[in-house]
């Protein structure tokens, strides 16, 4: 059985953006999900403080993590805008 979150999906969606994964930023609030990102050789991976405890993604290795898509001054440093 594969997870609904296996990395060939970032890298398909990715291609159908004509862009490659390694400049992808993906948001992801389980565990597999960011298995599957890092998996999929994205820039970066947030994740989101949805389903898990911040401290608990951050030992999963994302590149930081936010509670909701709302936290704006943080976002902005994540894609270096």
């Amino acid at each position: 059985v594969r997870s609904s979150a296996a990395s060939d999906v970032y890298k398909r969606q990715a291609q159908r953006l004509c862009v490659a994964p390694e400049t992808c930023v993906i948001f992801e609030d389980s565990g597999a999900g960011i298995e599957s990102a890092q998996r999929a050789g994205a820039k970066k991976v947030v994740g989101i403080a949805s389903m898990k405890k911040p401290a608990e993604l951050e030992t999963l290795g994302v590149d930081a993590v936010i509670g909701d898509y709302t936290d704006l001054g943080k976002l902005a440093n994540i894609l270096e805008v």
